[in-house]
């Protein structure tokens, strides 16, 4: 833990200055950072870390997004800033997955790593005189050399007379013919195990030469929880802005005294639900699994990004519902919300339930079409939803 502690404190401050920034201008810059810089958290994933630098990087992607889309227009440099950092996090996860595919790996004859806290690389002037070349570092030793090649085959040299008389041998017996099989040996019927069953039952099948395979050594111990990195969770109001953020197994997380000018935005929840009262102007749900919000009225749209399963209830009116690269998920409509737009994108089993369509009045469930079927009309793609017989 100690070895991970500065770099740990250092993640923790680019979100702090995140969070004390929130009304800037620039905040979805210090989103764009401030997401992406936990992907150098993947030293403490113990199998396969190059999804988990994947995830965090289309998270930082949503809100670079976001910074190409105002910004496209009206200057490049903060479209180039935009792409170069997802591009660095894309490079990171292409180096993860290259060489350190199923978790951090070690030099094991390395220096002591511990030797390395808190020191700091030279600053001084003459670390950057030029200098002739010094001679790379040692590698590891070169592999043996193969072993040597047999030596030639002289058929010039004579052989010696066993050998010959060996051979001669040999030869006698080929030219025998059909009288070779005169030298069998003749098997009575009392010795054959298709004539005589009794010699079935006594037969005793050797393991000699049968390769067992040896005993599996002890799996090696999993990592302590303590190097994971936990976020705490917080729920707090900066300017217009409503932050709920990693919270797990909470089911009674309550926002209230809302304004129409303010925005919910939940990130990173798990197994919680989360009500928001009041009307509101937007709701973001992002990166969470397993997570129920319920809300009242939204006045510009409710954002649904990478997660997986949600439950998502609107007791008012709400006029889009966007969702994105998710699956599983339910929605429950309010009667006066029939007129809401629903678009998706990448997402599967969605579905929405609508009041007062189903048996005894109750919700009637209608699941978002997956399927498109593409046709050409009059040189233009028309697209429909792929209709199941039965």
């Amino acid at each position: 833990m100690e070895l991970l502690k500065p770099t740990q404190q250092a993640i923790e401050k680019v979100c702090e200055y995140r969070e004390n920034n929130r009304p800037s201008p620039l905040l979805d810059h210090l989103s764009t950072v401030s997401e992406g810089i936990c992907a150098l958290g993947w030293i403490t994933i113990e199998q396969k870390p190059a999804p988990f630098v994947e995830d965090l990087r289309d998270s930082s992607r949503f809100f670079a997004n976001r910074v190409i889309t105002n910004y496209k227009n009206t200057d490049k440099s903060h479209v180039d800033w935009a792409n170069s950092f997802v591009f660095l996090l894309t490079e990171l996860q292409n180096y993860v997955k290259k060489c350190h595919t199923t978790g951090l790996v070690w030099n094991p004859k390395g220096t002591n790593p511990k030797n390395f806290v808190g020191r700091k690389p030279s600053t001084s002037s003459s670390s950057f005189k030029m200098s002739a070349p010094s001679a790379p570092p040692s590698g590891p030793p070169p592999p043996p050399p193969p072993p040597p090649p047999p030596p030639p085959t002289d058929f010039d040299a004579p052989s010696s007379s066993g050998d010959r008389a060996d051979m001669s041998s040999v030869f006698a017996e080929l030219n025998k013919g059909e009288a070779i099989t005169s030298g069998l040996k003749k098997v009575d019927k009392s010795q054959m195990t298709h004539k005589n069953p009794n010699l079935r039952t006594s037969a005793v099948v050797s393991d000699v030469g049968v390769k067992k395979k040896p005993p599996k050594g002890p799996t090696a111990p999993p990592k302590p929880a303590s190097l994971s990195l936990k976020k705490q969770p917080k729920k707090d109001l900066n300017g217009n802005k409503w932050s709920i953020e990693n919270y797990e197994n909470d089911t009674n997380i309550i926002v209230e005294d809302t304004l129409i000018s303010q925005t919910v935005y939940i990130f990173g929840c798990k197994n919680s639900t989360i009500q928001i009262k009041g009307k509101i102007n937007a709701v973001v749900i992002d990166t969470c699994t397993k997570i129920g919000v319920l809300v009242d009225s939204v006045v510009s749209a409710i954002d649904v990004v990478n997660n997986k399963s949600f439950q998502l209830q609107i007791q008012g009116k709400t006029p889009t519902i966007v969702i994105d690269k998710t699956d599983s998920g339910q929605i429950f409509l309010s009667e006066e919300c029939f007129d809401v737009e629903i678009l998706t994108a990448k997402s599967s089993s969605i579905n929405v339930n609508l009041p007062g369509l189903g048996e005894n009045g109750d919700y009637a469930e209608r699941p978002v079409p997956e399927q498109l079927k593409t046709t050409i009309v009059n040189g233009k793609l028309v697209s429909v939803p792929v209709e199941h017989a039965g």
